[in-house]
């Protein structure tokens, strides 16, 4: 999977999950929970923290090329 910035999520990743349950229309503790735990692992092993978020760039017409942080 590709990843233009991956940020260290590890000290808000307990506040993400906690909003993620805030939606009733998900089944957190079925499905999106467990999902979301484990994207946070597995892209915070690549950048050495215990849970961490990745972005991609998405171009949009007539603005200069991605920003090089977040």
């Amino acid at each position: 999977m590709r990843a233009d910035v991956i940020v260290d999520a590890t000290a808000t990743f307990d506040s993400k999950m906690a909003a993620l349950r805030e939606h009733a229309s998900k089944p957190i503790e079925r499905h999106f929970g467990a999902m979301a735990e484990n994207l946070g692992r597995l892209w915070g092993a690549r950048i050495g923290t215990r849970y961490a978020v990745a972005f991609t760039a998405i171009p949009i017409p007539g603005c200069l090329p991605g920003a090089t942080h977040l």
